[in-house]
């Protein structure tokens, strides 16, 4: 059975080492699929959102990221080529 729904967790910064374990969790399960949206600065974030959707994205933190997670897939179209629905998860979240 092919993934139906594709997740999307971003993550400024340094892996927490709790990410092998979610990474695990989520791939477990048959219906979903999941990237990590992983950037070494805030500042890469910032550049591809303002590209995307031109308009000013000035972000100081990955916290503050998820303002824009509801544009996900404008953000990042390929990445949910194939899937009936999408949405966006935490590292911390249990599945």
């Amino acid at each position: 059975m092919n993934p139906r729904i594709k997740l999307f967790t971003h993550y400024v910064g340094d892996l927490p080492h709790y990410a092998c374990d979610f990474v695990g969790r989520v791939r477990d399960i048959l219906l979903v699929d999941w990237e990590l949206l992983w950037y070494s600065n805030v500042e890469q974030v910032n550049r591809r959102v303002a590209e995307r959707l031109g308009v000013v994205c000035n972000k100081e933190n990955g916290y503050a990221l998820s303002d824009v997670r509801p544009m996900w897939a404008t953000v990042f179209p390929k990445g949910i080529q194939g899937y009936e629905w999408w949405g966006w998860c935490d590292l911390d979240m249990a599945f």
